[in-house]
């Protein structure tokens, strides 16, 4: 019996002063011993079973229940007694505190009852467990950052810390619970933090997944997932009855979450695994170097061009902090230009030195093979056969060297031989057009009117087209213009309607409705309807999928 044998003394102060509310008592068991004045942990070792059965309303199966959550309260916070630790030979302390149980599980020195893990998996950010903003405001005051600090600390005290309820506290342990087994021990889907595995859509997808589906939905919608079509926030907020700064808030809310789960370079690493992939499968052709239009290439290996540039934006906004995810992902050589390694940017850069040496030396435009012979002579020695490829990889993607239309080499910063980056060559392409183009079209008149002094390649070119919104204005899926040509970005969906509708006084067709609407609006189909729906303040529905505007129908 506990009383009788002592085993009071086998409890710290700390645990003696814990009260009873704290324990997982069933009602029945917690109003029997606070009907006798039992407050503490303490007071309740301290009674043997013959003096708890004598409590009115509390029999053996309470008796049972009280025992056994006694048990659990002092195995988590490492106190093992006699009965188990020396005769059952049930648990065992290692020298840093943890104490392992035959369960498979250890306890932590805080008293935190987790799976057996690997020693790294404790260093794990604890904005990674993805918690309610409530816990991590509470872990944040207590300055715990980290899994291991958070299993240090006392779990009783935690439950004690202002704001901290036993819901928060479950909620705690079944995000570490998850966290340490992967994915397979709680409640959250493995998909929190998505492998490194598919193309860019199914990633991004993977990414989405974590989402409720409002905030799911409204990103899509955003960002153009995966048609391209992205909504503004009032045209959101219009199909789903909400204000323009709600959908804002949701949106802001949905990037946070996301970007919780991958601040620990998730998505930096898919993008080098990706094109590393990419580089490692004609090693000696590429020489570790990639250009900007391969990287893209490599990203939609799965998927299509658009589908790529479209999460490489949305990359950008979640793990990109405003800058180029490809300088971060992977090791900047020159501008638009990566390597996969350190080696290999330094290889790159000698070579590319001497190739730079040699064209300012002549003061010409060179062949190629005029161009090797001087670089051998800067050298002073013949070049491997590794600095040999290096060079014909530079001529082929350095934005430094331009050819010519006689095959002959110059240097870029060379003013009548400039090379143009993405950006300028769409604007220029589309000035010569003196019309919106559709982004192919684009590339491929930039490749006929400046040959391989552009940068013309469709994926890069969509993907300066979508990310330079100060130049670019998309006028249909695809399809872009200048904004300096005063072009105005599309009406929204809202205001196309009602202009519909007030031309006439009688109701319209949906499906003349949404004709006009797709005509003129960046929107999706379903858009059209929604908007039509959700806002009977504005519109109403008539017999045979008809609308008009309700001004025009008030009694």
């Amino acid at each position: 019996m506990w009383g009788n044998n002592g085993l009071a003394a086998k409890i710290p102060e700390s645990l003696a002063h814990v009260r009873i509310e704290e324990l997982d008592l069933s009602v029945r068991s917690y109003n029997a011993l606070r009907a006798q004045a039992v407050k503490t942990l303490g007071q309740l070792a301290n009674l043997s079973d013959k003096q708890l059965l004598q409590f009115t309303n509390l029999g053996r199966k309470s008796l049972r229940e009280i025992r056994g959550v006694m048990h659990k309260t002092l195995s988590e916070h490492g106190i093992i007694l006699q009965a188990e630790d020396q005769r059952d030979g049930k648990a065992t302390r290692s020298e840093n505190g943890w104490l392992t149980t035959l369960d498979g599980n250890v306890i932590s020195p805080g008293g935190w009852k987790v799976p057996f893990h690997q020693d790294e998996a404790l260093n794990t950010s604890l904005d990674l467990l993805d918690l309610s903003a409530r816990s991590r405001n509470v872990l944040a005051k207590l300055d715990l950052r980290t899994l291991r600090e958070l299993l240090g600390f006392p779990r009783i005290k935690l439950l004690r810390a202002e704001n901290m309820g036993r819901k928060s506290l479950s909620e705690i342990e079944a995000k570490i619970r998850v966290r340490l087994t992967g994915g397979n021990g709680g409640s959250l889907p493995q998909s929190d933090v998505p492998p490194l595995s598919g193309g860019v859509k199914a990633f991004v997808s993977q990414m989405l997944s974590v989402l409720p589906e409002r905030e799911r939905n409204i990103l899509a919608d955003r960002y153009g997932l995966w048609d391209g079509i992205a909504e503004t926030l009032q045209d959101i907020g219009d199909k789903l009855a909400l204000t323009r700064e709600r959908i804002r808030q949701i949106e802001e809310k949905g990037l946070k979450r996301i970007r919780r789960l991958h601040n620990d370079g998730t998505i930096r690493s898919f993008i080098a695994d990706r094109i590393r992939t990419q580089l490692e499968s004609d090693p000696q052709g590429t020489c570790g170097i990639v250009s900007e239009e391969e990287a893209l290439g490599a990203l939609a290996a799965e998927d299509t061009i658009e589908e790529a540039g479209l999460a490489i934006e949305f990359f950008n906004d979640v793990d990109g902090a405003g800058e180029n995810l490809l300088e971060q992902s992977l090791v900047p050589v020159e501008s638009g230009v990566y390597a996969a390694t350190k080696r290999a940017a330094n290889d790159y850069r000698e070579v590319l030195r001497l190739v730079e040496l040699s064209l300012q030396h002549q003061e010409k435009p060179l062949s190629e093979t005029s161009l090797f012979d001087e670089v051998r002579i800067r050298a002073g020695r013949d070049l491997t056969s590794g600095e040999v490829r290096i060079a014909s990889r530079i001529l082929s993607i350095s934005p430094k060297v331009t050819y010519l239309p006689k095959g002959t080499l110059a240097l870029s910063e060379w003013k009548e031989f400039q090379k143009r980056d993405a950006p300028s060559v769409a604007e220029a392409t589309l000035r010569l057009l003196g019309r919106p183009a559709h982004f192919r079209e684009i590339a491929e008149k930039a490749g006929a009117i400046f040959g391989r002094t552009g940068l013309a390649g469709a994926a890069t070119i969509h993907n300066a087209l979508v990310t330079k919104r100060k130049s670019f204005v998309w006028v249909k899926p695809g399809t872009y213009g200048l904004v300096a040509w005063g072009l105005k970005r599309a009406p929204f969906i809202k205001d196309r309607l009602i202009e519909v509708l007030s031309e006439t006084r009688y109701p319209l067709a949906y499906w003349h409705l949404k004709e006009k609407v797709l005509e003129v609006c960046n929107c999706k189909e379903d858009s059209v309807r929604m908007t039509l729906d959700l806002n009977p303040a504005l519109f109403r529905k008539f017999v045979g999928d008809q609308y008009g505007l309700q001004s025009h129908y008030s009694e």
